[in-house]
């Protein structure tokens, strides 16, 4: 399919209003990213003044960690922006088929995208979406910050916010929002950057629950669980500085975006055991999984292991944060082993499963993972 000069080659995200599809600019042979409203949502008139404003402000937010605009058109009554492609995957992406980031790298994509968000607001304008999935990971290691068609520009004389609206994505978004989206500054965006950081290296929302109305009523209370219940190694000043930033007033978070990421200060134990970068190596093994207390027992397999940690399938759901034994039978050594891990993330499969990050509370010696695998080569390295 053809939008304008562009050729539309493959299909990399759908949205509640369109679809993202990698394109290329057919005089130019450039790469480029083309949002294309469907066709259903084609003649409405707020979303298309969304489209153009996205294009007015990205184009203008000249940025290092923002992707870039470059055009905005209609084809066949149907509006479309061009922006940057950006050739990796969202944050989000990565962690829900990763696992937590080191907490070094996680500091620093969240600098990157404060120093956007900070120019962005010092040109007057809100993003109102700050969360993992608009954040991009390119392959060359940078961090861009995208979906610019919630932002609120200040500037602006029109209004595409009416009075007590909400808007944003509920888990990351701030309580205020679901106030009225209209009148939130720029303190709604600090909230959002600590809920990416939370999520980044715990691998868990910070306000999880089951309907909008149950997220709300948690972020009204402040009741969150503290990363560090779930990265023990993380600095007590982190722990406090992701709570204070997603507090339910924005005057007890910090200032701005600069001011959280200058009070972020790596844990003591940044290079120890569980931050380290180790590798990892396919499995083939079953594992048998018990709670501590002995009230569950699951099947499961193993698919990758690493010196410290593994990632396991379950027939069946456990917790972040939960300790477990985990017990394997290599059928190639004959050896049984036992380990004790600590569930640093958890992602559900259908149908009554999940796929599960764990941190050993021993790390295993290149002799005892040379012993379980044999000879298999390393994949990649990961965290």
């Amino acid at each position: 399919m053809r939008v304008g000069d562009y050729d539309l080659v493959e299909h990399v995200g759908t949205g509640g209003m369109g679809s993202v599809h990698r394109a290329i600019h057919a005089p130019s042979g450039q790469v480029v990213a083309v949002k294309l409203v469907n066709p259903e949502h084609a003649n409405n008139a707020h979303l298309l003044r969304r489209f153009e404003l996205e294009h007015a402000v990205a184009s203008r937010l000249v940025h290092p960690h923002i992707v870039r605009a470059l055009a905005f058109g209609v084809e066949a009554g149907r509006p479309y922006l061009v922006l940057e492609f950006v050739e990796g995957r969202s944050l989000g992406q990565h962690v829900r088929n990763s696992g937590p980031v080191v907490e070094a790298e996680a500091f620093r994509i969240v600098t990157e995208i404060a120093s956007a968000l900070d120019y962005a607001h010092a040109d007057r304008v809100v993003h109102r979406d700050v969360k993992p999935d608009n954040i991009l990971l390119g392959t060359d290691g940078q961090a861009k910050l995208s979906d610019l068609g919630l932002v609120k520009d200040l500037e602006s004389t029109g209004l595409l916010t009416a009075p007590r609206s909400t808007l944003g994505t509920i888990t990351f978004m701030a309580p205020e929002q679901f106030e009225s989206a209209e009148q939130v500054d720029h303190r709604c965006d600090v909230y959002g950057l600590a809920g990416t950081l939370y999520f980044a290296l715990t691998g868990v929302v910070p306000f999880p629950g089951r309907g909008n109305m149950t997220i709300l009523d948690k972020k009204l209370r402040n009741d969150i669980v503290p990363p560090s219940r779930l990265v023990p190694t993380l600095h007590p000043e982190v722990d406090d500085l992701i709570c204070r930033a997603l507090d339910v007033s924005p005057d007890q978070r910090p200032d701005s975006c600069a001011a959280f990421v200058a009070e972020l200060k790596p844990g003591t134990a940044a290079t120890g055991r569980e931050r380290r970068v180790a590798r990892r190596f396919p499995a083939l093994l079953k594992a048998q999984v018990w709670s501590l207390d002995g009230s569950q027992r699951l099947a499961g397999d193993v698919l990758d292991i690493s010196r410290t940690g593994a990632c396991i399938r379950l027939a069946g759901v456990v917790q972040a944060g939960e300790s477990l034994r985990i017990g394997v039978f290599d059928d190639r050594t004959m050896k049984p082993s036992s380990w004790l891990v600590r569930v640093c993330w958890v992602q559900p499969e259908e149908p009554a499963g999940c796929r599960i990050g764990g941190a050993f509370d021993l790390e295993l010696t290149a002799e005892e993972l040379e012993q379980l695998l044999g000879s298999l080569p390393p994949t990649s390295a990961s965290p």
